[in-house]
C-alpha cells in the first residue's frame, strides 16, 4: 500500500522516526514489522526494500518506524530515506 510521509522526528543526531499517513487504515499489533520500499536511483546490492518494526501505537492513525543512521557510511536505501520530504510517497507491505 502507498503511504505518505507526514513528518520526521529526530530522536537523536543519528536516530529518526518517520511518520506516514497510509492510504487505508492499517491493522497491526505491537511488535509487528513491515517491508518498506523506496524506489531510488542506483540502489546498492541490498536493493530498494527494507524491513522495519512499526514503532507507532496500533491505535494511532499514522504508522511509523524508527531507525538509526550510521555515522560514516549509509546504504543507498538509508540515503534515499534521509532525502524524503513531507508529502513524498513510498510503499509499505501489510504488517507481519
Amino acid at each position: 500500500m502507498n503511504v505518505v510521509l507526514e513528518h520526521i522526528e529526530y530522536e537523536a543526531d543519528n536516530i529518526a522516526t518517520f511518520r506516514f499517513r497510509p492510504e487505508k487504515p492499517v491493522s497491526y499489533t505491537a511488535g509487528q514489522f513491515a517491508e518498506w520500499t523506496i524506489k531510488h536511483l542506483s540502489p546498492d546490492n541490498r536493493g530498494v526494500k527494507r524491513w522495519f518494526t512499526i514503532s507507532s501505537s496500533p491505535t494511532d492513525t499514522m504508522v511509523s518506524f524508527t531507525t538509526k543512521f550510521a555515522k560514516t557510511k549509509s546504504s543507498s536505501f538509508k540515503k534515499a530515506l534521509k532525502k524524503l520530504k513531507p508529502g513524498d510517497e513510498i510503499m509499505m507491505s501489510e504488517p507481519m
